[in-house]
């Protein structure tokens, strides 16, 4: 939808997408806050876009982004136990009564289809319920849209969905090719623990450097 602001042109965004707005532009202020300016990898934005999530951020009561923290992460624990508990367990067990004789293949599929349900479609669904209830009982308030609003939403959307296909299309496919070949991954399982804390203490010393800094 097309409305006017003043004399410009502005793309009219739904109640959902202007309360979804708000409280991912406050997760990304706090990231970058934490990190000293670097925010997530994969969840860049240009300085103008940056501006204006700080902007929609700060109208934003701490209470709110609270209640929006904590349904989300509920929510989205729950939703994982469910597809686990739901669909995973009673499917394996239905294809192997046997658990010995369970499909390594087959295993890790499902997993994949676990992972992006729970990532593709539950995780927006569980911060659109966050970010209701930080307005419903946190004092959320809706905010003015201006121009480039409805663009940040979609650069949004496509950064998640992203983030969706690479874990799901690289990581998980990556498990097939070990199992299929029968490779053993202790060595790269090793040094990918190695990374992964080397990564964590550069990322905490960046973070401390960052607010002695400021």
């Amino acid at each position: 939808m097309v409305g006017m602001l003043g004399d410009a042109m502005i793309e009219t965004m739904s109640a959902a997408d202007e309360r979804f707005l708000r409280y991912w532009s406050a997760n990304m202020v706090m990231a970058l806050e934490q990190s000293g300016g670097t925010g997530w990898y994969g969840f860049s934005y240009s300085d103008d876009e940056e501006a204006r999530m700080r902007s929609v951020a700060s109208t934003l009561p701490g209470k709110a982004f609270g209640l929006f923290i904590a349904v989300t992460v509920l929510g989205f624990l729950a939703i994982a136990a469910i597809g686990v508990v739901a669909f995973l367990v009673p499917l394996i067990g239905w294809l192997y009564p046997d658990p010995a004789q369970t499909s390594a293949v087959v295993f890790v599929s499902t997993m994949a289809a676990i992972c992006f349900l729970c990532i593709g479609f539950g995780l927006p669904v569980v911060m659109a319920w966050g970010a209701r209830a930080g307005d419903l009982w946190g004092g959320g308030r809706p905010q003015p849209q201006v121009t480039g609003d409805a663009a940040l939403i979609g650069r949004i959307r496509h950064q998640l969905w992203r983030m969706t296909l690479i874990m799901v299309g690289i990581f998980v496919p990556g498990c097939l090719i070990f199992i299929l070949f029968n490779i053993d991954a202790g060595p790269l399982v090793f040094w990918l623990k190695l990374i992964c804390a080397a990564a964590c203490a550069a990322s905490v010393f960046r973070m401390a450097t960052g607010r002695r800094s400021g």
